[in-house]
């Protein structure tokens, strides 16, 4: 591999890998769940429904709620210079709408966390009710940490109409923007609009033009009660990672020294799913197992999957299984072990299936059709792959075979699931740059 190509593919990786720390959308909402109920006492009780509601009614929740104070050294202080909003404990209000029940959470923990932090059970803690009229505001800050737990912040924003109050989040010298007023106007039925990111993100709320800005804020804590099951699992979410990937795609796509005569690239898939190994299919069977899992991938793998069925590539997933054969010694005698990579179409069921005194890799070639991605000795790679993302080990799979040498016995190997890519040659790139 060049140099030029290993850095066009070390960018390719980052626009994956190198997500924001944040999630954003927007959820439709049904029947009362636009609805709002407050007050700190009964001379005070109001209810108010969010997508409809007058500037009277927002005025009087505004006027109901104290002055929004902000923490600095573990202690509250109200600096309208640096804070000007009105705020209710979640003690003195109480919405209809569900961040768990409307599917939300699951959004959350696919979009926001990976690796085996995806797996965990999440959880939002109903924390404040924030009014930002004309002219509020609250300057560049950090959430204070609620517990050992707690990993980052959702904000929901009501249907109220307003101009400004855009959230800006900044982190390693990047910044971001979500305006809130223009996602919320852009639908003819009522939606919340969503932001979750993680504590350490700094964040700022811009000068309120018109309008009022009604937020609801939620604590989001890693939990060890499983979530409700989602009710309304419609959320709208923003692609924030597929954008960035297709671009880079179509550049390097356009470029005609990128593998002019075609090839192949691999990208090893970041979350995990329910490939089960130890199934029996019967062979007619096992390919069409493996590929409609294509319908499930989620997050960063789903972005992937759409960008390039958006320039009209040929995708397929694999499982590459590992395969640790024998290895060598080098110039100075040192024994290197080597490691074979091997790519199938299919579910494989090695338990059912015996390597003899094959090797691991012969096995797959022979029985399920694999490609071996690695040269070995005197076998030569069936294809070359370009690795776009490595292979996690947090989401690979554990397969058991037989095997019989001098005597039985019962070995393991790792797959990894992968989405195989073909790259036409340049003059059939017609996607590249349209």
């Amino acid at each position: 591999m060049s140099v030029r190509v290993a850095k066009q593919l070390k960018v390719l990786s980052s626009s994956i890998l190198d997500k924001p720390p944040y999630c954003c959308g927007t959820v439709p909402l049904t029947l009362d769940d636009a609805v709002l109920f407050y007050g700190k006492d009964d001379s005070s009780a109001g209810r108010i429904d969010t997508s409809t509601a007058s500037e009277d009614a927002l005025k009087r929740l505004s006027d109901t709620c104290d002055p929004a104070t902000f923490g600095v050294h573990h202690k509250d202080i109200l600096d309208e210079s640096y804070r000007k909003a009105g705020k209710l404990d979640a003690a003195h209000f109480a919405v209809k709408f569900d961040a768990d029940r409307s599917g939300l959470l699951d959004v959350i923990r696919t979009n926001l966390l990976e690796g085996d932090e995806e797996q965990r059970s999440i959880s939002a803690e109903l924390y404040k009710l924030n009014v930002y009229g004309k002219d509020s505001f609250f300057k560049s800050h950090l959430d204070t940490p609620r517990g050992e737990t707690m990993f980052g912040s959702l904000v929901v924003v009501l249907p109220t109409s307003h101009e400004g109050g855009a959230l800006v989040l900044r982190h390693n010298n990047e910044q971001w923007t979500f305006d809130s007023a223009k996602e919320l106007s852009g639908h003819a039925t009522p939606h919340v609009a969503y932001i979750a990111f993680y504590s350490d993100v700094e964040h700022e709320v811009t000068l309120v033009k018109s309008g009022y800005r009604v937020t609801v804020t939620y604590n989001l804590y890693f939990s060890t009660t499983p979530s409700a099951t989602p009710t309304t699992p419609t959320v709208n979410e923003h692609p924030i990672v597929e954008s960035a990937l297709e671009v880079e795609l179509r550049r390097l796509l356009a470029d005609l020294t990128f593998v002019p005569q075609g090839g192949h690239l691999m990208f090893g898939l970041r979350h995990q799913y329910p490939v089960d190994l130890d199934t029996y299919y019967p062979r007619r069977d096992n390919k069409a197992a493996l590929q409609a899992m294509v319908a499930y991938l989620k997050g960063s793998d789903a972005a992937i999957l759409r960008v390039c069925r958006e320039l009209g590539l040929k995708i397929s997933l694999q499982l590459v299984f590992e395969d640790e054969v024998e290895g060598y010694r080098d110039e100075q005698g040192r024994y290197k072990p080597a490691k074979l990579l091997v790519a199938c179409d299919q579910v494989v069921n090695l338990a059912s299936d015996s390597a003899g005194d094959s090797a691991l890799f012969d096995l797959l070639r022979e029985c399920y059709g694999g490609k071996l991605l690695t040269s070995y000795e005197d076998d030569k790679a069936d294809i070359d792959v370009l690795w776009a993302t490595r292979l996690p080990k947090f989401n690979r799979l554990k397969a058991m075979y037989p095997a019989y040498g001098n005597e039985a016995s019962l070995q393991h190997t790792y797959a990894h699931l992968c989405l195989l890519v073909d790259i036409g040659e340049v003059a059939k790139r017609e996607t590249a740059s349209s």
